[in-house]
């Protein structure tokens, strides 16, 4: 659901497609799209500022949290 409001960022990718970046309060992440789809996606819970300095969180917090 997160991902599905985030702000995109688009650039063209170094091979075939175009890369994606998104990002909102709760999540950063990026994917690449080619031909209308997208055939690969990852996206991240970002770490709270009394957790980290960090963007994102290390795997294991990460899984705990759901959105």
């Amino acid at each position: 659901k997160e991902a599905s409001i985030a702000s995109i960022e688009t650039q063209e990718s170094v091979g075939e497609g175009i890369d994606c970046r998104l990002e909102t309060k709760k999540i950063t992440g990026f994917s690449l799209c080619h031909e209308d789809q997208i055939p690969h996606m990852s996206v991240f819970v970002k770490a709270g500022k009394e957790k980290s300095n960090s963007r994102m969180q290390r795997f294991s917090n990460r899984r705990q949290y759901t959105i």
